[in-house]
């Protein structure tokens, strides 16, 4: 019997050894499984798609903070001088996530959150000298960010819906 792993396929393998070891042939579980047999493109593509999922990140080399990796952050670049570095967010109790949720920028420029901290109040989710304040009301907060780092925020109220992160480069 030929087994291959593909996508999510580890129930399929567990399952079938653990049967194999339960059968009553004096066949040996070595016996049931051909790893001799190369992967396909098929096996091989899967995998990747494995590796991406286990890693959560869209680069395995960087880990996401608060849903923001490589990708989104390239996507949301704001460092030359001229980007606007304003994030907006709900202006009424219903949470709406933070738009852009991911951003960079460079060291020394400041963000600024546009909302209403009194339904969405901000507060930093990472430890790493986070710049990034709670605030509690007003409708307007500014951050400057002195150094590297990847820094995470969210809502106090809607931590699992309203959540971002600053990456802060030289």
């Amino acid at each position: 019997m030929r087994i291959r792993s593909g996508f999510r396929g580890y129930a399929a393998v567990i399952t079938t050894i653990v049967l194999a070891g339960c059968s009553s042939s004096s066949s040996s579980p070595s016996d049931d499984v051909d790893a001799s047999t190369p992967m396909d493109a098929s096996t091989a593509t899967d995998s990747a798609v494995d590796a991406a999922v286990d890693t959560g990140s869209p680069d395995a080399s960087t880990a996401p903070v608060n849903g923001c990796g490589p990708t989104q952050f390239a996507a949301n670049d704001h460092s030359a001088a001229s980007d606007p570095r304003a994030i907006s967010f709900a202006t009424t109790a219903a949470p709406v996530q933070f738009s852009p949720n991911c951003m960079s920028i460079k060291a020394g420029q400041t963000v600024t959150w546009n909302g209403d901290f009194t339904d969405h109040p901000l507060e930093p989710t990472t430890a790493n000298s986070n710049p990034i304040m709670d605030v509690v009301s007003g409708t307007t907060a500014s951050v400057t960010f002195p150094s590297p780092g990847v820094f995470g925020y969210d809502c106090a109220n809607h931590p699992s819906i309203m959540l971002g992160a600053i990456q802060v480069v030289p």
